[in-house]
């Protein structure tokens, strides 16, 4: 009796949650942290996606109030007849998603009164597309029949024609939206921005997509598909996926100690009113009904020039057959890349017919801009600020003399803040032969370009190193080394940190520490120094003295020096005090002594 009362306990049990009673289920944190394994750089892009949305948001330029229109296209994937959904259903999901995010939904009036102020239309909309990716005619829905019977969302098969679904269209022009039979009790799932181009898009069960045909409730008014595409569009669960004090990166959302399954019209945890008929939250279908003004933002700064959705601005998916032609397009998916603490490599996408570029740049806040003509569609810019962020904007220019309007500003940041730059270096280990070298990591970087030799001559020897420590071998005994190391990140180009210096062991001798640079020698004279530099005869350097606040106060470029030859500066203009002199050589090498003027 124990056993049979056992079982039909369980019995029971499923059959009430087959019968409707189903939980909200997003697997998109699941998906994000199998991607994260996968896809060692994967934290890395979506940090600088967060540093430019954090910046737009605190930007002096006004985000543009002009619709968005994402152009979709729904992949139906089915095994058996009811998964092969109309339409008619595909289309009254449309129709959600575009109340929803537009705040027309009949039930936005149900919106608790305290957060009515800050409830948003966040001006995206979305439609189904009218043209396929090569040109033609579309309705915006595939149909494909697998053999697969439920599809998990751990490995993303529905998205592949080779593991029984089918591949996205581009993804950069498309929001691509699966439709299919998942396992697990799973409702949708999603990508966010910076994941692989292949899987970025939304997967929703066929049983909770639209708000007709066979819907299963509390899940049959399409709010899965608003959920999971305010995924796509960058937003986290309104409890941030964690407890109270974890950020869902949106201001106007309160905290909340975890998600709100059922119906809840108010629960309140950590110390205010949660926000739980907001689409990110967990609530049933018929209870949610608004997005913030803050979580509109943040979803609209992917489509601002440099944002990480910005091409979807220019998708061709919802063109007539005829499009309208502008007679001078203005440059479009403006990029900065190969960036370093002074220079960047900006570039354009080309304009038919144009003889040439107009491109102008400044450091974002400054009112007067730096423009140039250039005839390609990309050039190197030079003599850049460290650490600053910088705008430019391109405009068309033909043949005729008549040019386009300059383009939305893309906006990037040079490297050489100091957090761009391993510091600490140190050397351990110190043997006749091989030392131990490390220094403090860059963070969301593992890989580094080590560079050594011997003091005072010009063969220097790279090394790629994994991870922030290293043993050089092979070093002759007795003799100071010079090394210095940058972060390797694909796309940029980090500044070395500064040179530091060793002294491998000597069966005769052995020096404790290294003296300041031995092969750099200054003796002050009243209003003039005398400097020595022990290094190839003939060479270029560049010679600085910096106060004690790190401001140049004193520079010669391109100074020639030969090895050991005294050389006199009149420095009679500089303040008495502490300075400290700064050589760089032609390697890029920088060798320093303190400086003391009387």
């Amino acid at each position: 009796m124990k056993y049979l009362t056992s079982f039909l306990a369980l019995f029971l049990s499923l059959l009430f949650v087959a019968s409707a009673q189903y939980r909200r289920n997003c697997a998109t944190m699941q998906q994000f942290e199998t991607l994260q394994r996968d896809d060692p750089d994967l934290l890395n892009r979506m940090r600088r996606i967060e540093e430019f949305t954090i910046y737009q948001s605190k930007s002096h330029l006004r985000m543009s109030k002009n619709l968005i229109n994402i152009p979709v296209v729904v992949h139906v994937v089915y095994n058996t007849d009811a998964e092969n959904i109309s339409d008619e259903q595909v289309r009254s999901q449309i129709a959600v998603l575009n109340e929803d995010f537009g705040r027309y939904n009949a039930d936005a009036s149900e919106t608790p009164e305290i957060f009515r102020k800050v409830a948003a239309d966040t001006r995206i909309r979305f439609e189904l597309a009218s043209t396929d990716p090569d040109g033609k005619p579309s309705i915006g829905i595939t149909r494909t029949y697998t053999d697969v019977e439920a599809f998990s969302s751990f490995d993303n098969e529905m998205k592949f024609d080779t593991q029984g679904g089918i591949d996205a269209w581009p993804t950069e022009y498309y929001l691509n939206i699966w439709v299919c039979n998942l396992s697990m009790g799973v409702l949708g799932y999603s990508q966010f921005p910076s994941g692989p181009a292949e899987t970025d898009g939304v997967v929703i069960d066929y049983k909770f997509f639209g708000r007709e045909g066979a819907l299963n409730p509390p899940f049959n008014l399409g709010r899965t598909a608003t959920h999971e595409v305010g995924h796509w569009l960058n937003l986290r669960h309104t409890w941030g996926d964690g407890p109270c004090g974890t950020d869902d990166f949106v201001a106007d959302t309160p905290e909340s100690e975890g998600p709100t399954h059922g119906c809840l019209r108010e629960r309140e945890t950590c110390g205010s009113q949660d926000m739980v008929s907001n689409f990110m939250d967990y609530t049933d279908d018929a209870c949610m009904n608004l997005f913030t003004q803050g979580q509109a933002q943040r979803m609209r700064s992917l489509f601002n020039a440099g944002g990480a959705r910005e091409s979807m601005m220019y998708s061709r998916a919802l063109e007539a057959e005829e499009p309208a032609i502008v007679e001078i397009p203005s440059p479009t998916l403006l990029k900065a890349q190969n960036i370093t603490d002074r220079s960047a490599r900006l570039s354009w996408e080309p304009i038919e017919e144009a003889q040439a570029y107009a491109v102008r740049i400044r450091v974002v806040g400054n009112e007067r801009w730096a423009e140039r003509e250039f005839s390609s569609t990309s050039l190197r810019m030079s003599d850049l600020n460290a650490c600053s962020n910088y705008e430019f904007q391109v405009a068309s220019m033909m043949a005729d003399g008549t040019s386009s309007d300059f383009s939305p500003a893309a906006i990037f940041k040079t490297l050489g803040c100091t957090t761009d730059t391993p510091t600490d270096l140190v050397a351990s280990a110190i043997y006749a032969s091989a030392a131990t070298v490390e220094w403090q990591p860059v963070w969301g970087v593992n890989r580094y370009k080590l560079q050594y030799r011997q003091a005072g001559t010009r063969k220097i020897i790279s090394k790629e190193v994994e991870g922030n420590k290293y043993t050089i071998e092979g070093l002759v005994p007795g003799t100071w080394y010079q090394y210095r190391v940058r972060a390797i990140d694909p796309g940029n180009y980090p500044p070395y940190s500064k040179v530091a210096s060793f002294y491998t062991y000597s069966p005769v001798s052995r020096m404790a520490s290294a003296p300041d640079d031995e092969h750099l020698r200054v003796y002050p004279n009243g209003d003039f120094i005398t400097v020595e530099f022990d290094h190839i005869d003939h060479s270029y350097v560049n010679l600085s003295i910096l106060d004690l606040d790190g401001n140049v106060v004193y520079e010669i470029l391109d100074f020639v020096m030969d090895s050991g030859v005294p050389y006199e500066l009149n420095i009679e203009e500089l303040t008495r005090g502490y300075y400290t002199l700064q050589i760089e050589d032609e390697d890029e090498f920088v060798h320093e002594k303190e400086l003391r003027l009387r």
